[in-house]
């Protein structure tokens, strides 16, 4: 790997985002029974307390609020963490949202835009969850994701359905809307939030993944 190259290209990708015009999504344009938005792990084990809480994500709830309030007639999912105390997970990352705990919960200020049952998971990655199976079962026209974090559950869980999508050869649009979605900063365990936020918003896109911008 050739470090000055590396720099350079690292340079421009930084450069190209940060000079991107996403395209505005108005929630009033998508607000149909046909459209489902997943909004993930935005519980307070990342949002209020705890080893991996982060100001980053708590900042996300207030617009997510706004969006939701004018999205009554999607079909609407949280995801969220729910571990049990032995959680293999716990061997990566430090104890966090177990199953039945505080930091389980959903934040407050979500808590009324829940309508159905939570999707609970025990990994990274909620598209395995049976009961997600079942929900994609049915005919949405696009998808929406919203959440936290980026370049982990939000990362894992939209190039997973996409790749499902692609594999029936079904044509459903998937969007990121960038102003609603983050993921935490940890020195303690090298993770710099802006940068591993914006590779994985550019390995969405380059996966057929559309960025937008939420209108609030």
């Amino acid at each position: 790997m050739d470090k000055s190259k590396l720099e350079q290209e690292s340079r421009e990708l930084i450069d190209q985002f940060l000079n991107t015009q996403f395209h505005n999504m108005k929630p009033e344009d998508v607000n149909a029974k046909d459209t489902l938005v997943l909004v993930v792990d935005m519980i307070n084990g990342f949002a209020k307390e705890g080893s991996l809480y982060s100001e980053r994500v708590k900042k996300l709830i207030s617009n997510q609020v706004k969006v939701l309030e004018r999205l009554d007639q999607v079909t609407l999912r949280f995801i969220c963490d729910g571990h049990p105390q032995d959680a293999t997970e716990f061997d990566v990352f430090p104890s966090h949202c177990v199953l039945g705990s505080e930091e389980s919960e959903i934040v407050r200020e979500l808590k009324p835009f829940v309508k159905d049952d939570i999707i609970y998971k025990n990994s990274t990655n909620g598209y395995l969850e049976d009961s997600f199976q079942e929900l994609i079962k049915e005919n949405f026209n696009q998808v929406i994701i919203i959440g936290c974090c980026t370049d982990l559950c939000i990362l894992q869980l939209a190039l997973t359905l996409k790749t499902h999508y692609n594999r029936l050869n079904k044509k459903i649009p998937l969007n990121i809307p960038t102003n609603l979605v983050d993921t935490y900063h940890l020195d303690a365990t090298n993770h710099p939030g802006d940068f591993m936020h914006l590779i994985a918003l550019k390995m969405m896109q380059d996966n057929g993944i559309r960025l937008v911008e939420m209108d609030v």
